[in-house]
C-alpha cells in the first residue's frame, strides 16, 4: 500500500500494492477457466461413480450452482477493475471509492462503496495491525442491489504500518471531530 498525501480537505488516497494485480490476473485466469467448464458441462455427458450417466435434474442443479458462483465471481471481478488500484479515499465527506468484501463458501462477492459517511462508523479497533471499523448499513451510500451483501464491518485492508493505521485514525478523528 502507498500513500499520496493531500490537503486538509482530502487526507489521503491509499493505493493498493502489486499483490492487487496479481490475485487480478489470477481471479480472471480462475474465472474464465470456470466460465469454459460450465459451457462444457452443457454439451458433454457426466457420469456418476456407476458409470451412469446424470440425470437432467442434477445436471441443472449443478450447472445452476456452478453458473450462481461464476457470476458472483464474475460481478466481483468488474467491481474490482472498476476500483483500479485504489484501496479507498478519505476525505472531509468520507471514506470513498471502496469496496467490501464477502466470502461464503465458493460465492466471493466484491459489494462496491461509493461513500462511507463518518457518521456511518460505529467503532475502529485494531486487531494484528489491521484497522477495521464497526458500520451503520444503513447510512451507506452503495447501488441497492448490492445492500444485502453489505457487511457491518469495514477492514482497511491489510499490509499498513503501525505509523499508516495512526494516520488513517488521526484523519478520521480530523474529520469526525472525535477520537477514533
Amino acid at each position: 500500500m502507498s500513500f499520496d498525501a493531500f490537503d486538509e480537505n482530502e487526507a489521503f488516497q491509499a493505493k493498493c500494492s502489486k499483490k492487487f494485480y496479481v490475485l487480478f490476473a489470477i481471479f480472471a485466469v480462475v474465472t474464465l477457466l470456470l466460465t469454459f467448464a460450465l459451457i462444457r458441462t452443457g454439451k458433454m455427458e457426466i457420469l456418476l461413480e456407476d458409470g451412469t450417466p446424470m440425470g437432467a435434474g442434477a445436471k441443472l442443479l449443478l450447472t445452476t450452482l456452478l453458473f450462481a458462483v461464476i457470476f458472483t465471481w464474475l460481478v466481483s471481478l468488474l467491481t474490482l477493475i472498476k476500483l483500479g488500484g485504489t484501496a479507498f479515499i478519505i476525505d472531509k465527506d468520507g471514506i470513498h471509492a471502496t469496496v467490501s468484501g464477502g466470502i461464503l463458501f465458493a460465492f466471493i462477492l466484491f459489494v462496491p462503496v461509493r461513500r462511507i459517511p463518518f457518521d456511518a462508523i460505529l467503532s475502529l479497533s485494531e486487531e494484528n495491525g489491521i484497522l477495521s471499523a464497526k458500520l451503520d448499513k444503513s447510512k451507506l451510500e452503495t447501488p441497492a442491489i448490492f445492500r444485502p451483501f453489505l457487511r457491518s464491518e469495514y477492514h482497511f485492508l491489510s499490509g499498513f504500518t503501525t505509523a499508516k493505521v495512526g494516520q488513517i485514525r488521526e484523519a478520521i478523528a480530523r474529520f469526525t471531530g472525535k477520537d477514533a
